[in-house]
């Protein structure tokens, strides 16, 4: 698996515990299709006794490449800035959501906050206020990298 990713320049960042940061989560959902092909072909390989069935591993890769596919489409609308959101974005970011909600549960996930935030709580969000792509973390520690050079 961690070849896969890393032919795709994916990888986990020891300064994050190992673990992929949100830049290489936003890679790999953008390449969900790709990588969960490659995967599918390499767990269909493997010969061993107790590998699950070869529609068990289809179903699976299907569902997990769906979710992040499905991840991305709300990613992408969350990140519009305020003003810039059509009502088109917002009835993509709705389904995306009840997509989400339906293969997150199929797939067993658990519930976490930040899942929790997103399916219950961020369409309101970004319809009330017309878009908060311009209110999120990474642009808040954008501007303090910035202001951090401006001081020192």
């Amino acid at each position: 698996m961690e070849s896969i990713l890393s032919n795709y320049e994916i990888s986990p960042a020891r300064y994050h515990g190992g673990k992929l940061n949100g830049v290489d989560c936003r890679e790999f959902m953008s390449k969900a299709k790709a990588i969960f092909t490659e995967i599918q072909v390499m767990l269909l390989s493997v010969d061993h006794p107790q590998r699950c069935s070869d529609d068990t591993i289809i179903n699976r890769c299907n569902l997990y490449c769906d979710a992040l596919v499905t991840l991305d489409h709300i990613s992408s609308r969350v990140r519009i800035k305020q003003g810039a959101l059509k009502d088109e974005d917002l009835q993509v970011l709705k389904r995306s959501i009840v997509n989400l909600k339906y293969l997150w549960s199929n797939a067993g996930l658990s519930f976490t906050p930040k899942i929790h935030g997103m399916l219950g709580h961020v369409a309101d969000q970004v319809e009330s206020l017309g878009g908060i792509g311009d209110m999120l973390e990474d642009d808040l520690e954008h501007l303090h990298q910035v202001s951090k050079r401006i001081m020192d």
